[in-house]
């Protein structure tokens, strides 16, 4: 997917999850994974960026606008977890768990 249609599917699926009052900060770059988002819910707002290396699909998008749904329990649980290495990265490991199955059920149909 070129840069025209990511910015055009964001505006879809930010609208379908739930987020048209949120603002969406899109970054076009080279980063280590194919996307990744920071989300902060107190301010309804998020930056999401795209590896330029990278195929960005459908799926990719869903998955990292979730994850905008999903960062407040997430930043709790980490507060919870202090500084315990191990507790930071089951929080990690089960928050990427959530957001892949939200995007499973999301993009069954999409096929």
């Amino acid at each position: 997917m070129d840069q025209a249609a990511i910015k055009k599917c964001v505006k879809l699926w930010q609208k379908r999850l739930g987020l048209s009052s949120w603002t969406i900060e899109l970054e076009f770059s080279q980063i280590e994974w194919c996307a990744d988002c920071a989300a902060y819910p107190e301010y309804l707002n998020a930056k999401i960026r795209f590896d330029t290396g990278s195929d960005i699909d459908e799926a990719t998008i869903i998955h990292e606008l979730l994850h905008c749904h999903i960062e407040g329990l997430a930043h709790l649980a980490e507060k919870l977890a202090g500084t315990d290495e191990r507790w930071k990265e089951m929080v990690r490991i089960e928050e990427e768990r959530l957001a892949t199955n939200l995007e499973k059920i999301f993009t069954q149909d999409l096929s």
